[in-house]
């Protein structure tokens, strides 16, 4: 997984299945930081999944909020077509409090 920080100033409709398999040969997802910690992970087979926190607790971050797309999307429950949504509550370390995190493919 390949962790894109917003300061790098790469938008995430810029980010390419062809791109990312010319690029980084191997590499399962690219994520790039969105507003609100969240983020738009790109599969190398091109499935695109926009991630956002609607409960983030302060331990909560784009780069965990990817993370959970790549633990939703090879999970396989649902088949990955656009339009399909996920709500996932995340829980991290020892930390009390769990985030909700939502996915949309597409």
């Amino acid at each position: 997984m390949l962790l894109v920080p917003a300061e790098r100033g790469l938008l995430p409709d810029e980010v390419s299945g062809s791109s990312l398999a010319r690029r980084f040969p191997g590499c399962a997802l690219v994520a790039v930081e969105e507003t609100g910690h969240g983020c738009t992970a790109l599969s190398a087979d091109g499935t695109r999944l926009r991630g956002r926190w609607t409960e983030r607790p302060a331990w909560a971050s784009f780069a965990v909020a990817a993370s959970a797309a790549y633990a939703w999307a090879g999970s396989g429950p649902v088949p990955l077509r656009p339009g399909v949504r996920a709500r996932l509550t995340v829980r991290a370390g020892d930390h009390p409090e769990a985030g909700l995190v939502e996915f949309i493919v597409g």
